[in-house]
């Protein structure tokens, strides 16, 4: 599992750990490879982590989805910079019990994250309408994520119930026992959580704050992820951090950072 970077070189990073290039079918035509690359030296990122969408196979197009993976690694490998990039995959609970994650994206990807609640999908199974019942589905889920070994980070949580069930009527509702249960776990199990601009000075979901403080008081660690689909969003991710650095008071010893893939990608480079 990932491990945190130097304590005593890097204290609050720039870094998304949640970034879609145009490979997404929801990323923008502006984020090619070069250009993220780009906009991440000009900003001053210390890493980026690609995080494409990985769907049923009749949505997302495997080989060539795949294909492009090993074209950003061998791209990456090339690169002469200080910053660090990694080739991962989002990917995503069907339904309790069951990640969608092909083996063969597994196996491709440096980093895993995963997203409990893209409910919006048609082949994701949906939230149920009473509020207790949907928070008690959406820990099923997380639990899920819990549960696969090669998760890293828990995007999102809470997030997925659009206007209808809004983050905070999600949190409210939630069984604060078996959260507590679970947060401890999945410490436990080094998967971070993911902290991310749908948080951030967004009033249906700033009740989350709190979630996050119980979070890092049991010794868990955030993952920054920008989520950008777009090149402007790396750029107010990076306006955006200093605040919520600021808010949560972070540490090095607070924030995630991918060193597995870290290790993989120096040995590639050498």
């Amino acid at each position: 599992m990932p491990d945190s970077p130097d304590q005593t070189t890097i204290h609050t990073p720039l870094i998304s750990t949640h970034t879609h290039t145009d490979l997404s079918r929801c990323g923008r035509d502006d984020m090619t490879f070069a250009a993220i690359v780009d906009q991440a030296e000009a900003l001053g990122y210390a890493a980026i982590v690609l995080t494409d969408h990985v769907h049923v196979p009749w949505y997302t197009d495997y080989p060539a989805h795949l294909e492009r993976l090993a074209q950003y690694r061998t791209w990456r490998n090339g690169l002469r910079t200080p910053l660090q990039l990694f080739v991962g995959a989002e990917f995503e609970v069907r339904r309790p019990g069951h990640v969608l994650a092909p083996p063969e994206f597994v196996a491709a990807s440096e980093v895993t994250v995963v997203a409990p609640n893209h409910y919006q999908l048609d082949w994701v199974e949906p939230l149920p309408r009473d509020p207790g019942a949907a928070a008690a589905h959406e820990l099923d889920c997380i639990e899920t994520i819990i549960n696969w070994a090669p998760a890293d980070v828990i995007v999102h949580p809470f997030t997925g119930g659009g206007a209808e069930m809004p983050a905070n009527v999600l949190y409210a509702a939630a069984d604060t026992g078996r959260l507590r249960e679970l947060c401890d776990r999945a410490i436990q199990a080094d998967i971070a959580v993911e902290i991310q601009p749908k948080y951030w000075r967004n009033p249906l979901a700033d009740r989350l704050c709190g979630f996050f403080e119980q979070w890092l008081d049991a010794g868990g660690k955030v993952a920054l992820g920008s989520d950008a689909h777009h090149l402007a969003a790396l750029s107010r991710w990076a306006a955006e951090l200093p605040d919520i650095v600021a808010r949560f008071e972070l540490t090095a010893a607070d924030i995630w950072w991918p060193g597995a893939a870290a290790s993989q990608q120096q040995r590639e480079r050498a």
